[in-house]
């Protein structure tokens, strides 16, 4: 009788050999994603080389599109496949590493040969990404100095429901100066912590930080079927990006604020006394965020100023003599939120605003018919001229009276600082 063959025996496989590398998966508490839907996420970068084996089947080569010359889906520079690859790296193929999300990748590139972005390119590759009706936007990079074309381009893509999310900056060590468009109001601006969660010192801080992400040596593809790693907040912006594309293939109907409100509520909060200012809410959590129940559906955004609800209804017309509402407002993304209230000459309307959060302070502006768009850069000698009348005492709640000089529409403008979250509002005629 022939002897029993002898079992063989084989270290176990690993799916994505280099995923043990990817120590930030883990930081984030990252579960392989079987998503079914596959939301497209735009990234508007230096190009993505598209023979990389483990985008194979990630990328949209049809409508992969160049604004800056030269082709989409090629990379000189690398710095646009590793976003990719950090964002949706096929997970599972047995090559390389593991994306955060099974999402397309739509490779818009909008740098030139150095990796600069114009104005005009940024905003074409905006407003590309609108038309191809993508779910998310990824722009990881910026820099100083604000454009009113750019601003307008974010706020036509929130409008349509997409989700803006990008880098903040690497300015830290030169002064913390917002970088745009990661500081535009609705854009979702990621810093990055290192492995321990302690902010890079490279990565810009201030008020303008929506959340933090890993940003450390952060492993993924590079060109020529090559991997390498990178740091700064290109590479934690991918991360939040591949997060919210988790956040949309499971419910595709939140809006850019629900999913923006959703990141930030799930965000883990560094332990310790204070919590640091650069890390916005906290390090963003894959786990917390696609197990929490969804915000409550907000007003259609972007809402900002006279400007954006120049079309809106009147939230207080002529026939009705009160109003009232909830919203909610976010410091970093959204933090102020207009209505356009009706008034006659000479009739007395009652404003109050209360908070829901601890902490919370809203505050009060009127502006008189006809005020123009971008307040905030008006002359001070013609802002005056504009401002009615404000209310911005302390406290969780705020109540404003006056009467209108003249009939016309009227914007109510509410406003948070440090503290944001839900609070409502109540517009009530007196009797003339």
């Amino acid at each position: 009788m022939p002897p029993a063959p002898v079992p063989r025996r084989s270290l176990a496989r690993t799916a994505d050999p280099l995923r043990p590398r990817q120590t930030y998966l883990r930081q984030i508490g990252w579960t392989r994603p079987r998503e079914v839907i596959r939301p497209v996420v735009a990234v508007l970068d230096t190009g993505v080389d598209a023979r990389h084996p483990d985008l194979r089947g990630v990328l949209d080569t049809v409508r992969a599109r160049s604004f800056a010359g030269g082709s989409p889906l090629r990379d000189p520079s690398g710095h646009g496949t590793h976003v990719a690859g950090i964002i949706g790296a096929v997970s599972g193929n047995t090559v390389g590493g593991s994306g955060v999300s099974t999402a397309r990748i739509l490779p818009i590139r909008i740098t030139d040969a150095s990796g600069v972005a114009s104005t005009s390119s940024l905003v074409r590759g905006i407003r590309y990404a609108i038309a191809c009706r993508v779910a998310v936007i990824n722009i990881s990079l910026g820099g100083r100095g604000y454009s009113e074309q750019e601003q307008l381009a974010v706020q036509d893509a929130v409008r349509a429901g997409i989700v803006v999310v990008a880098a903040a900056g690497n300015g830290g060590q030169s002064g913390d100066e917002p970088e745009y468009p990661g500081a535009y109001p609705h854009v979702i601006a990621v810093s990055a912590v290192n492995p321990r969660g302690v902010p890079l010192a490279q990565s810009t801080g201030g008020p303008q930080v929506t959340i933090a992400a890993p940003g450390w040596r952060i492993l993924s593809t590079a060109p020529g079927g090559r991997y390498g790693t990178r740091s700064g907040t290109s590479m934690a912006a991918a991360v939040v990006s591949g997060v919210a594309a988790r956040i949309r293939a499971n419910r595709p109907v939140l809006s850019p604020s629900q999913v923006s409100s959703l990141l930030a509520s799930t965000a883990a909060v560094t332990r310790g006394r204070w919590r640091d200012p650069r890390l916005g809410a906290g390090v963003v959590s894959v786990r917390g965020a696609l197990s929490a129940p969804s915000p409550p559906r907000d007003r259609p955004e972007p809402d900002d100023d006279p400007w954006t609800v120049r079309s809106a209804p009147e939230f207080l017309p002529d026939a009705i003599r009160t109003a009232s509402a909830t919203a909610t407002l976010q410091p970093s993304t959204d933090d102020s939120d207009a209505y356009r209230v009706y008034l006659r000459a000479g009739s007395p309307v009652t404003i109050e605003v209360e908070g829901a959060a601890p902490g919370m302070d809203p505050d009060i502006w009127i502006w008189r018919p006809g005020a123009p768009r971008r307040l905030d850069t008006v002359r001070p000698s013609d802002l005056r001229d504009w401002r009615l009348t404000a209310s911005v005492g302390a406290g969780t709640t705020e109540r404003l009276e006056v009467t209108a000089p003249v009939s016309g529409v009227y914007t109510v403008e509410v406003r948070v600082n440090a503290v944001g979250g839900p609070y409502r509002i109540t517009a009530t005629r007196g009797a003339e």
